[in-house]
């Protein structure tokens, strides 16, 4: 998450640009929000085994991407 915010706030120096990713940034809060509401209102959306296999998926995609910046990394 630290290298996310770093990379929007390096992103970020034109005012135009910093407004749009607020503005995302609203966006997924509130999409967030609704589907808290929902689960709790109508139960999960996503099964115990999907939700495990996305994590995993998720896990493996950050682990190929460190792994990608450490073999083009430059000293």
């Amino acid at each position: 998450m630290r290298a996310y915010e770093a990379r929007r706030r390096a992103l970020a120096t034109d005012a135009s640009l910093k407004a749009d990713l607020e503005l995302i940034a609203q966006e997924w809060l509130a999409l967030a929000e609704e589907v808290e509401w929902l689960e709790r209102n109508y139960g999960p959306l996503v099964s115990q085994q999907a939700h495990a296999s996305l994590q995993s998926e998720t896990i493996v995609q950050q682990q190929q991407q460190i792994q990608h910046k450490d073999e083009h990394k430059t000293d």
